[in-house]
């Protein structure tokens, strides 16, 4: 039914489709490695609605509702950790800033696993709900949805009112 996120990973040598939508959420494969420098085969042209179109990749093909832009050009960091060097480039302007396990922001969320959510590496709380990022990602929370106003544990104290009182928003 299709949603999820596959940032940084290979796409390459598949028969069909490198990545295939069934559904209509939006699968994030930024920053992937499509086989070819080119990016992936894209000829279904939906950009009004808000998609991709890449009728002159070369790389491995995909359905609607994928996001693959960026993509990389090359399978491999060049600096020896696993931060693709274009989100680097993208986010830090140079590839050897960040590591694996810095935290630029200070969220508690390391740059990897920053590029590894979406979120912004440069904010502490990408999506303004009022709680860092690396908090909602240690108690399994979405850091890219805003989910303060929720409550995981049912218990009538919102997410963001149980991380200002340093309770367990997972324990009524």
């Amino acid at each position: 039914n299709g949603h999820g996120f596959f940032r940084g990973n290979t796409f390459s040598g598949n028969s069909a489709y490198g990545v295939n939508c069934l559904g209509t959420q939006t699968i994030d494969a930024c920053y992937g490695y499509w086989g070819d420098l080119s990016g992936p085969y894209d000829p279904s042209d939906d950009t009004l609605s808000g998609g991709w179109y890449n009728p002159a990749g070369q790389g491995d093909a995909v359905s609607d509702h994928v996001n693959y832009d960026p993509w990389v050009g090359t399978p491999m960091s060049t600096d020896s950790d696993h931060i693709p060097d274009q989100w680097e480039l993208d986010h830090f302007l140079s590839t050897v800033a960040v590591t694996d396990d810095s935290d630029v922001d200070v969220d508690g969320l390391t740059d990897l696993y920053e590029f590894a959510y979406g979120t912004d590496p440069d904010e502490q709380d990408s999506e303004g709900d009022g709680m860092p990022d690396g908090y909602e990602a240690g108690q399994r929370f979405n850091p890219v949805i805003d989910d303060g106003r929720e409550d995981a544990d049912m218990d009538r104290f919102s997410n963001l009112r149980e991380f200002l009182s340093s309770s367990d928003p997972r324990d009524p």
